[in-house]
């Protein structure tokens, strides 16, 4: 019963007021993580994918929690000072793949498949001329046929 006081009177405070605590006592930074882990991972999943969302999430907490002694009091809602954490841990981990790979994941789908394509022809000697018309235009998957 005595926790479920204190996550009710968590819940009261603003996430200044918590912050605040948690200099004194650390624990009180679990509620901060409870309050917008979620809605900061939705955001770094959307910019980075699946796969290093969660590590990105854990990086922006653990940064948040090492300079919570910086944090503005006055501000009630750590919401923008956490996405500003989350920014700079995506830029870190955007800066650390190579860059051939970071520009293939921006291509509209239409580039990669056109791209495709041209590696399947170059690799077989050439295709018929309605592959780019297929790959471009109706929507049907290019039938890749070659013509020898």
């Amino acid at each position: 019963m005595l926790t479920e006081d204190r996550a009710a009177q968590a819940e009261e405070l603003s996430d200044a007021d918590l912050i605040e605590r948690s200099r004194s006592n650390p624990d009180c930074f679990a509620h901060i993580f409870d309050r917008h882990a979620g809605e900061i991972l939705r955001y770094v999943h959307a910019r980075l994918g699946p796969d290093l969302a969660e590590d990105v999430v854990a990086e922006t907490f653990l940064a948040a929690f090492r300079h919570r002694e910086r944090y503005d009091t006055t501000r009630p809602d750590a919401r923008p000072w956490l996405y500003g954490i989350a920014v700079r841990q995506i830029g870190r981990h955007r800066r650390a793949v190579p860059p051939g790979r970071r520009r293939r994941h921006r291509l509209p789908r239409r580039t990669v498949l056109l791209a495709a394509c041209a590696t399947v022809v170059a690799a077989h000697g050439g295709f018929g001329a309605d592959v780019g018309d297929e790959v471009l235009g109706n929507g049907n998957p290019p039938t890749c046929t070659p013509t020898r």
